[in-house]
């Protein structure tokens, strides 16, 4: 006749005597004896143990509950059972919820399927077999649509689980209890699990009822608010107490009507509440550093938290710096794999509808190996204007080579710029033939298919590729984790298919089958891999029935611990409590009982802690923090400074050699003593004040590097006035970009980047007026309106419709050039009102998108860069492109620069800002023989169509009488012509010189500057030399 034996054991005891019984036991019957305790971690350490002493356990002996069970199952012969995972399940039920919408209905407010609600059924369902209610009779008194909608979809998938002969996680032990292989004669030792399941005690008890005797090692004392469960539910024949039998330890009373003492053999208790989450385990790595110098092993040490994932997170930030070695029982997430991330790329795609962003991040992973330059991609793509659709890549990559094809026929393309767009015509064919077989793979996967035939599909698709590929390179412990997880992912994508198959002809598009894989994959737990040796990381849960010399209890905040439970998925209040009478109560309870084991787990010193500050948002202490605080008065602790930091150590030693703070306790190892004086040196001494050092971009004590400069940009270098013009802004800007060669990547946008918009306005006016003066003597008038704007609107859409761009956004573009938003006018039709203004003056266009100073131009001014000179005999080489001049009968002339967006006004002219008007001027007169009288910015956007002559000769008013112009002064033309020259020359002997300052006023920098980045301007600078300034005029 089997026995059932009942040990009540306080927290944190009977262990050894638990383990020494069974040892005993097993010695005489192997085969016959087992040993059930609550957590794997647990099993492994009894189990080396016992090994240790001599005596050799099988590995199926010693388990936890869960895996106890299933070996259970498994022998079942009868029932031939097949246990999947919740990831399966979760499969199963979208496969049942879809046979029947109406429950869908019942349950979802829009009446849409979505892996969220298979979710929350799941969890419902989970809490249901595992506490064997009667579902959904449980709820008869409450009966609703809702609740009988839950009660068919539960139906029919314990009906589909029976049928399939599936177990899965939830009702492992109520499938467990059915086994039937025989128990007679086994000796069942169970070992530290508090208030088991409904379904465990179940299991329990049908293990004895097989044949078995029940050896059960209860957590349990006087404590009626924490140790509810005297196992009473097991109907002992023998209950016996171990050590003090139900007198409470000092800690198990904690929450109890009385607090015992701590005695003599209790640990040192003390506790603190930090300002940030940082600072508190700042505190714990320095007390825990502390305690390795005295000699304590890192593995004496256990950090433990209501959040392990969050607190591994934290330490890997802080532990380091401290040189402190660790190691966390957090699981990870399978998703969180690099080698699952790269694969799961591929779904990404697929669902950002092939875009820029998710295809550049593939063809960048090792893992995938496609073998193309991601960075050449992401270019071609940008320049393409590439967002995302798979038709897109295909049609925009072959516009761009389309358009850049017909700039390189143009005659007046010159050389340097037939040599780029060759460049980017290979690098867009190049990117295409790369890309779009690997896109059209993809494409492969779009179409509905079940889920046994999406996984196929994938399956094929990675043995195409021959992904993932794994590498040696990254390190012998990146290759091992990178093994592991291939094999995990493996086996999950088998098991996948092996359930998937039982489904048979179910449809659903991929978008939701990449939902599903991707849920999956981040539900699915992988073990992090442990070094004892080193000091530990935990849950608090993972601290029962273990003993370290240091404990601390960190993170001790309200709404972590204790963690209130909230209403189970699709229940109300009455309904919740209906399917778990006593829900938070009881959870409250498990919790303190966990807090309690974390508590003992301490032998020495206990440290507990909390935070007022995470993530930016304010917590506050645990009732448990403050209940322990209450009952114990600990001591305070951690009000250290860091001093083993390696971060904090740096700032010390450089406030002291600063000269602002004190002699450091310690020197950093490695710390170049000599490195850290120039770092202070250039902040506190060389980067203040005026910009005159080499730190500041001033290198003209820099001889080799003056040389050079002098070399490069000699008196033969030809500049644009657009690049004298970015010196003047900000020296340093011109550094980079000119002299370094330094460019940013081009940006995508909807429509078109504010300088190809500008292009394409450039285009479409200068192809206008090219083909127009070739049949009209004159700008259109007013009866040529109608002509002229047709003209103008059919050259543009030519040149819109190149791009092979569509969508809401460019039309809105397209439209508002075009004059087809359906309110107002277009940018043309205002130009051409604006031409029809110049028609009535004495101007004609003459000159349109005209250069000089460039090789390869069919037809320039003149191919050779135009030399202008100073009255003091300076001279600067100039070459650029006018965008158009217009011209009168008797040779006068003026200069027309297009803007599409904000122009300089005559200050900017005056001050040496803005010089392409004064240079063009001068450099057009000097090569044509006519007189330059004026020049003119045209602005050209959809608010405003206007050109304003901002520098003019005052003698020739009447001939600008008709536009708006500023106030300029008689004689003051010629000045400002003269002074840009000047500034010109000025500019190039700076750069000769070396200086490449950063801007000397805000007002220069662009929101759009390609070097934010870098950028070392600052106010406070400025002010510092302002206030310099000042005290040297006094």
């Amino acid at each position: 006749m089997p026995q059932k034996y009942l040990f009540k054991t306080p927290p944190g005891e009977g262990l050894f005597e638990c383990t020494k019984s069974f040892e005993k036991c097993y010695l005489e019957d192997p085969f016959n004896t087992f040993l059930i305790v609550p957590t794997k971690r647990l099993a492994e350490k009894i189990k080396s143990e016992l090994l240790k002493s001599g005596s050799a356990i099988l590995s199926d002996s010693v388990l936890d509950p869960k895996d106890f069970a299933k070996n259970r199952i498994m022998q079942d012969s009868v029932q031939n059972p097949r246990i999947i995972s919740d990831e399966d399940v979760k499969m199963l039920l979208s496969n049942v919820l879809r046979k029947n919408k109406k429950n869908v209905e019942a349950l979802s407010l829009s009446g849409d399927f979505s892996l969220r609600l298979v979710a929350d059924l799941l969890t419902l369902f989970s809490v249901i077999d595992e506490r064997c209610v009667d579902f959904p009779g449980v709820l008869k008194d409450v009966s609703s649509l809702k609740t009988r909608a839950l009660g068919r979809i539960y139906t029919d998938f314990s009906e589909i689980m029976r049928e399939k002969g599936m177990v899965y996680p939830a009702n492992i032990y109520k499938k467990a209890s059915e086994a039937k292989n025989g128990m007679e004669g086994k000796k069942i030792f169970i070992f530290g699990i508090y208030e088991p399941l409904p379904s465990l005690r179940q299991f329990i008890c049908s293990l004895y009822e097989d044949g078995a005797d029940i050896h059960y090692y209860l957590p349990y004392c006087q404590n009626e608010r924490v140790f509810a469960d005297d196992g009473g539910w097991l109907s002992p024949d023998l209950v016996s107490f171990i050590a003090d039998g139900e007198e409470p330890g000092p800690f198990s009373s904690l929450f109890g009507e009385s607090i015992k003492e701590t005695g003599k053999n209790e640990p040192l208790i003390y506790q603190n509440r930090f300002s940030k989450v940082e600072k508190e385990f700042e505190a714990i790595a320095q007390e825990i550093s502390d305690l390795i110098k005295s000699g304590v092993k890192p593995s004496e040490i256990c950090v433990a938290t209501p959040d392990p994932a969050g607190a591994t997170g934290i330490a890997e930030e802080i532990f380091p710096d401290f040189c402190i070695p660790f190691s966390s029982s957090a699981t990870i997430s399978l998703s969180r794999s690099p080698l699952v991330q790269a694969v799961m790329l591929i779904n990404e795609v697929i669902v950002s509808n092939f875009g820029r962003e998710e295809v550049i991040a593939m063809f960048s992973s090792d893992y995938l190996s496609l073998c193309s330059d991601p960075s050449l991609i992401d270019y071609i793509a940008k320049k393409a204007m590439i967002e995302d659709g798979l038709s897109y890549w295909g049609r925009n990559i072959e516009s761009l080579i389309a358009r850049n094809m017909a700039s390189l026929s143009l005659p007046d393309t010159p050389d340097y710029r037939k040599e780029r767009l060759e460049k980017e015509i290979d690098d867009a064919i190049m990117v295409r033939d790369a890309v779009m077989p690997v896109l059209s793979d993809l494409d492969n996967l779009i179409r509905d298919n079940t889920y046994a035939g999406h996984l196929e599909n994938l399956g094929k698709l990675y043995q195409k590729w021959n992904i993932p590929k794994i590498s040696s390179d990254s390190g012998e412990l990146s290759e091992r984790r990178d093994w592991r997880d291939l094999r995990l992912f493996s086996e999950f994508l088998d098991n996948l298919r092996s359930t998937a198959g039982e489904f048979g002809d179910g449809r659903i598009n991929f978008m939701e089958f990449s939902a599903f894989l991707s849920s999956a994959t981040a539900g699915l737990r992988v073990p992090s891999v442990r070094d004892d040796t080193a000091v530990q990381i935990a849950g608090i849960q993972g601290l029962q029935n273990t003993k370290y010399r240091f404990v601390f209890l960190a993170g001790l905040i309200g709404g972590k611990i204790p963690e209130i439970p909230p209403l189970l998925p699709y229940l109300n209040e009455k309904e919740d409590q209906a399917v778990w009478p006593g829900k938070k109560r009881e959870k409250i309870r498990w919790e303190r009982f966990y807090f309690i084991s974390a508590l003992i787990s301490a032998k020495e010193r206990l440290y507990l802690s909390c935070h007022d500050m995470e993530a930016g948002k304010p917590c506050i202490p645990s009732q448990f923090f403050q209940a322990a605080a209450d009952a114990y008065s600990p001591d305070t602790w951690g009000e250290k400074e860091p001093f083993d930091s390696y971060r904090y150590s740096l700032k010390q030693l450089g406030r002291f050699l600063a000269g602002q703070g004190g002699v450091p306790d310690t020197i950093p190892e490695n710390a170049d003593v000599v490195s850290v004086l120039n770092h202070i040196n250039i902040e506190n001494y060389y980067r203040r004040g005026l910009y005159d050092t080499a730190y500041d971009g001033n290198l003209s004590g820099e001889q080799v590097i003056s040389k050079v400069l002098e070399e490069r940009f000699s008196e033969d270098y030809p500049y644009s006035p657009t690049s004298l013009e970015v010196y003047s802004d900000c020296p340093f800007r011109f550094y980079l970009k000119h002299v370094l060669g330094l460019t940013s990547p081009p940006e995508v946008d909807f429509t078109l980047s504010s300088s190809d918009r500008g292009s394409l306005i450039h285009e479409s006016l200068s192809s206008f007026y090219s083909g127009w003066m070739q049949s009209h003597r004159n700008a259109p008038g007013e009866p040529d309106r109608e002509e002229a704007l047709n003209f103008v609107i059919s050259i543009a859409e030519k040149m819109i419709e190149s791009y092979g761009k569509s969508g809401p956004a460019w039309d809105s573009m397209a439209n508002e050039i075009l004059g087809k938003t359906g309110y107002g006018k277009g940018i043309l039709e205002k130009f051409i009102e604006e031409e029809i203004i110049l028609s009535k003056t004495e101007f004609v266009p003459h000159l349109f998108e005209e250069g000089f100073g460039f090789e390869g131009l069919l037809s320039s001014l003149s191919k050779e860069p135009v030399s202008l000179s100073t009255s003091d005999g300076r001279s600067i080489k100039i070459r650029g492109f006018v965008d158009r001049v217009d011209a009168t009968s008797d040779g006068r002339f003026a200069v027309i620069d297009y803007k599409t967006g904000n122009y300089p006004k005559l200050a900017d002219i005056k001050s040496g800002k803005a010089l392409q008007l004064p240079l063009y001027q001068k450099a057009v007169e000097k090569i044509s023989g006519m007189r330059g009288v004026g020049g003119f910015y045209y602005k050209l956007s959809g608010r405003e169509v206007v050109r304003r002559a901002e520098i003019y000769d005052a003698g020739e008013d009447e001939l600008f009488s008709v536009f708006g112009k500023s106030r300029i002064k008689d004689g003051e033309f010629t000045e400002i012509i003269d002074s840009s020259v000047d500034y010109a020359c000025n500019y190039a002997d700076s750069i000769r010189r070396g200086i490449f300052t950063p801007a000397d006023d805000a007002g220069g920098c662009s929101d759009y500057c390609d070097f934010k980045s870098v950028c070392r301007f600052s106010e406070f600078r400025l002010l510092e030399q302002n206030e310099e300034n000042t005290e040297c005029d006094e």
